[in-house]
């Protein structure tokens, strides 16, 4: 339960009792006790309380929780987390966000550049036309939103809305396969970092489109570009 963690402890155990593999979340008002029992029980919790936390602490917090999961050989998902500099710092083995999808109510989109994600404001003319090659390569419909100024309609598959929220998931899975490619978390048979988007409503059937699309024989130009530029030796270095 969210700002109970006694409460969330009893019912991850219930679910547990119950046969259903949940993860426990270590978070704010739990001790190091309490992450190191969860950690020998399931070696894979996840870090909540992260979300609004400012950098400073946030990414501190995530690289002493990760640190004391290394040593039980397990790893950590951060809860919330969709900022590429503090993955990079932290190194968790997962992560989700829902920057991707809910960006979106607010007009924000956002694009992957080969090493960081960008929000751009598709009612912002000068930040659109900053952004717009990249807008392009991911499958956005630049000319339509810099002519109409307003958010697309239509979400079907097909439709604008829908179109753009798949270019979404293009820079979301383009995100995923840099992260594990330079920056993996070994774990088991399938090491990380994995970086999930959260989808909502029908957006979810236009994520879940993205991986037909960048497996087709026309993927997007970006995903072509991260996959001859990133596909290369994982880079060495381990958060402080």
């Amino acid at each position: 339960m969210i700002g109970d963690p006694a409460a969330s402890r009893r019912n991850t155990r219930k679910l547990h009792e119950r046969g259903l593999p949940v993860l426990p979340v270590f978070t704010r008002g739990d001790k190091i006790t309490d992450l190191r029992a969860m950690l020998a029980e399931t070696r894979y919790v996840c870090a909540g309380g992260l979300v609004g936390m400012a950098e400073k602490y946030r990414i501190p917090r995530l690289q002493v929780i990760q640190r004391h999961a290394a040593e039980f050989g397990g790893g950590v998902h951060a809860l919330g987390i969709g900022s590429l500099p503090a993955l990079r710092a932290t190194r968790p083995y997962s992560a989700d966000t829902s920057r991707f999808l809910m960006g979106y109510g607010y007009h924000t989109v956002q694009v992957f550049d080969g090493r960081d994600l960008h929000p751009v404001d598709i009612l912002d003319h000068k930040r659109m036309l900053k952004y717009r090659n990249l807008l392009v390569s991911h499958g956005f419909g630049v000319t339509a939103h810099l002519t109409d100024r307003r958010m697309p309609e239509g979400n079907k598959p097909g439709l604008p809305r829908w179109l753009n929220s798949q270019a979404l998931g293009v820079a979301a899975a383009c995100a995923d396969e840099y992260l594990k490619t330079t920056y993996p978390v070994p774990m088991g048979d399938d090491p990380g970092m994995h970086f999930y988007a959260v989808a909502i409503r029908t957006d979810a059937y236009a994520i879940a489109s993205t991986d037909a699309l960048i497996h087709s024989d026309t993927p997007p130009p970006v995903w072509e570009r991260y996959r001859r530029h990133h596909v290369c030796t994982p880079r060495k270095e381990n958060a402080a």
